[in-house]
């Protein structure tokens, strides 16, 4: 649903030391935008609290200039789900 309320990003980005991470980032839009910003929000707040081998780590959130919500999350290569059918 949260498709339909805002434009989602999904960027690979290596960091320094050659960290690999992916940065999310959501361009609000339409009727339905302060709710998309809450549920991003939420979002990276209930993610930031996990701590299970199985979850990711948030390592940063915030706004870009042009007021973008984003954050970025450590990225893990596995197996591409579209190879589990």
């Amino acid at each position: 649903m949260l498709g339909a309320l805002a434009v989602l990003t999904f960027v690979l980005a290596i960091f320094g030391l050659g960290i690999m991470a992916l940065v999310k980032a959501m361009q609000p839009s339409g009727e339905q935008e302060q709710a998309a910003i809450s549920r991003f929000e939420r979002e990276v707040q209930l993610t930031a609290t996990l701590t299970h081998p199985n979850s990711i780590t948030i390592y940063d959130f915030g706004r870009t200039p042009d007021q973008r919500l984003y954050y970025v999350m450590e990225f893990l290569q596995g197996l591409d789900l579209r190879d589990l059918r």
